[in-house]
């Protein structure tokens, strides 16, 4: 999990760090089912809010740098979103121990509000509901992976690979 509130022109090093880190991983624990979660502070484009005394503002303007913006005045996310977006749904969906390591079993962004009002709490509309990033997946994802590769993978393993919370393996696949 990374966190973002700022100088989203950075975001280039945090999809290089993330590449990084899912095939080191992978390629020490091919099994391994990893996920990534990256929440961003949806600031947005205008005058800097109180709750953001860290960032700084354009010295022509005085509101806030195009750099810090994640949701620019038209309700879309800002083009370093975007892009990121974009990078990061090509880093998500590895399905089987013999794909790609540097992608991730599942990802997801969360954006947060970063107004004042309703500061922190995750904007429903972005990533757009069709997006494979949306956080309602995550789990769901990162759970069916780790019973194909264990649980229904490796049968005579159930006992020790099952997850504990209270659903059984059998029950699973008879839904």
């Amino acid at each position: 999990m990374k966190g973002t509130l700022n100088a989203f022109r950075n975001l280039t090093n945090r999809l290089e760090e993330a590449v990084g880190d899912c095939t080191n991983l992978h390629i020490a624990y091919p099994a391994l089912v990893y996920g990534f979660i990256h929440l961003i502070r949806g600031n947005r484009e205008g005058a800097i809010p109180a709750s953001a005394a860290f960032l700084k503002a354009d010295d022509k303007t005085g509101l806030m740098r195009g750099a810090d913006v994640a949701i620019r005045k038209d309700g879309k996310q800002a083009d370093f979103i975007q892009k990121y977006h974009s990078a990061m749904a090509r880093l998500s969906g590895r399905k089987d121990l013999r794909d790609d390591y540097s992608r991730y079993e599942a990802v997801a962004l969360v954006i947060v509000e970063g107004a004042d009002k309703g500061l922190g709490t995750v904007l429903t509309d972005h990533p757009e509901s069709a997006s494979s990033l949306r956080f309602e997946r995550f789990f769901e994802t990162i759970y069916r992976d780790y019973e194909l590769r264990f649980v229904y993978g490796a049968p005579d393993l159930r006992v020790l690979t099952r997850r504990l919370n209270g659903i059984r393996p059998r029950q699973l696949s008879e839904n």
